[in-house]
C-alpha cells in the first residue's frame, strides 16, 4: 500500500494486511488524526486492498445501512455514532474487517477503542509535504521555494495543500505563475490567504480582536461558522500560530 508520509504506520500495515486478506489474521482498525491528514484516504486504500470492490463506506450517522456481507467496512467520523454498542457484536467476530476514522480530539467509548488496533497519524515532514504538493500541482517548473510557499499557506495540511494546488492550477490558466513573487500575489490577493491564515481564520480573528474575549457560541453566531469547524479547523491553526488563547473565560485575542 503506497501512501505519502505515515511511514511507520504504512510499514506495519504492509505486514498485517496480506495476512488479513489471506484469512490468517483478524483485526479491526481505528485511525485518529487531524482533519486533512489522510485518515479517509488510508482507510479506503485498506478497503480496496482487502476487498477490491466488495467494501462499504459509511458515515457514522448511516450505521443502519451496514452490510455485513461486505469484506471490509469503513465508517468515517465514528465519534458521531451515538450508540457504538451496536457494533460490538460485529467487532467481536472480526468479520467483516472494520476500519474507523476520527479526529484526534474526539472522545470514544473505551470498549470500542479496545476492540481496535489504534493508529494516530503523525505530522508530515517537509520532504513529504513537498512530495504531496508536487503530486497535485500541474507545473513541473515550480521551484521548491514555490512549493513550500504552497505548503505553508495551507498550514502544512495535506488536504489543504491538494485543495490549494487545484485552485492554483485553474488560476494559472489565466494568470502566469512563473516565480515566487507571482505566486505570493495570487495566494494573498486573489485566494485571500495571508500568513497561512485563510479567509475563515481571518474573519474569526477580526471578530475576536474587536471583542477581545468571547465565547465559542458567540463567535459562531457572529461569524456564521459552525462550532465544529471553529473547534477542529480554525482554532488549532490560530493556537499553533499563537494568535488566540482559550481559557475558562472564553476565547481571547493575542496581539
Amino acid at each position: 500500500m503506497r501512501f505519502i508520509g505515515q511511514n511507520r504506520i504504512s510499514m506495519e500495515l504492509n505486514m498485517l494486511l496480506p495476512q488479513i486478506k489471506n484469512n490468517e489474521l483478524n483485526m479491526n482498525f481505528l485511525f485518529r488524526g487531524k482533519s486533512g491528514y489522510g485518515k479517509t484516504l488510508m482507510g479506503l486504500k485498506i478497503c480496496s486492498y482487502l476487498a477490491n470492490n466488495n467494501y462499504q463506506y459509511l458515515f457514522a450517522d448511516n450505521i443502519n445501512d451496514i452490510n455485513t456481507e461486505a469484506t471490509a467496512i469503513f465508517i468515517d467520523e465514528i465519534h458521531l455514532l451515538q450508540v457504538p454498542e451496536v457494533l460490538y457484536k460485529y467487532l467481536d467476530k472480526k468479520k467483516p474487517t472494520f476500519i474507523f476514522a476520527t479526529n484526534e480530539f474526539a472522545d470514544l467509548k473505551e470498549p470500542l477503542v479496545n476492540r481496535c488496533t489504534v493508529y494516530t497519524l503523525e505530522d508530515y515532514t517537509e520532504e513529504e509535504l513537498l512530495d504531496i504538493s508536487k503530486l497535485y500541482i500541474n507545473n513541473e517548473k515550480f521551484s521548491d521555494d514555490m512549493l513550500w510557499l504552497i505548503c505553508e499557506s495551507a498550514n502544512k495540511n495535506p488536504r489543504k495543500i491538494s485543495n490549494l494546488c487545484y485552485r492554483l492550477n485553474a488560476i494559472s490558466n489565466k494568470i502566469p505563475l512563473n516565480n515566487l513573487e507571482e505566486l505570493e500575489y495570487v495566494i494573498e490577493k486573489i485566494i485571500g490567504i495571508v500568513d497561512g491564515l485563510d479567509p475563515m481564520c481571518l474573519k474569526y480573528l477580526e471578530i475576536l480582536e474587536r471583542l477581545s474575549t468571547s465565547s465559542l457560541e458567540n463567535i459562531s453566531r457572529i461569524t456564521g461558522i459552525s462550532k465544529t469547524t471553529i473547534q477542529y479547523e480554525i482554532e488549532p491553526v490560530l493556537l499553533y500560530k499563537n494568535r488566540i488563547s482559550i481559557t475558562s473565560k472564553g476565547r481571547s485575542f493575542i496581539k
